[in-house]
């Protein structure tokens, strides 16, 4: 069995990431926005690149719930970037018309921000999704079965299905089967709880290590 344990605070993390994106586009004075102040730079880069990071958050476990991305996280990425770029387009035309032009937004002037931003949630996608990606712990199963406490949590869909997998995605944990694979709401100590009984190896320190 596999199980893998993500950063403790997802979300925390992206916020990071984000301000420290923000501050960097805001001081490379990114896409022209060069020729103003540099506090004007950062409180316009700054909390667009956090905003976008919270939608982001939002919209993986939603694309995870309906696609298997755990071996393609290229895909998961240029999914995240198509469902963010809308939003955060409309976003960064608003903003930047009212902070930069100081005029009411213009429709002819919303297409000049698609391929900016595009760019920007592409390289904003990868970063999340590949520092989320985290170490695996690879252990032997025993029956091969995991105990009866925990296969009663696996989705009508998976029931009786031989459990392969269990990995953590933010606060959900994805289960995989011989027949697939389903998110539940659960935290992953309570989930090791309740694999006693798996003989296994600790290689990560946010995973505990049990034994039969």
């Amino acid at each position: 069995m596999r199980i893998s344990a993500p950063h403790r605070h997802p979300t925390l993390r992206g916020m990071v990431i984000g301000v420290i994106a923000g501050v960097f586009l805001a001081f490379s004075g990114a896409f022209g926005s060069g020729q103003e102040p540099f506090w004007i730079r950062l409180i316009y880069w700054v909390p667009l690149i956090v905003l976008g990071g919270l939608w982001s958050q939002l919209c993986s476990p939603l694309l995870r719930r309906l696609i298997d991305t755990d071996d393609r996280p290229w895909l998961e990425i240029a999914l995240l970037t198509l469902m963010m770029s809308v939003p955060v387009t409309l976003t960064v035309w608003l903003t930047t018309s009212i902070l930069f032009w100081h005029a009411p937004p213009r429709v002819s002037a919303l297409s000049h921000f698609l391929l900016p931003v595009l760019v920007i949630t592409g390289v904003m996608s990868a970063i999340n999704v590949l520092v989320s990606k985290s170490a695996t712990v690879e252990t032997h199963q025993v029956a091969g079965q995991a105990p009866a406490r925990f296969l009663q949590r696996l989705p009508a869909k998976l029931r009786g299905a031989e459990l392969w997998a269990v990995q953590a995605e933010d606060h959900y944990l994805r289960l995989h089967t011989e027949r697939g694979s389903d998110l539940i709401l659960m935290r992953l100590s309570d989930a090791i709880d309740e694999l006693d009984g798996l003989e296994g190896a600790r290689t990560h320190r946010r995973v505990r290590r049990w034994h039969r």
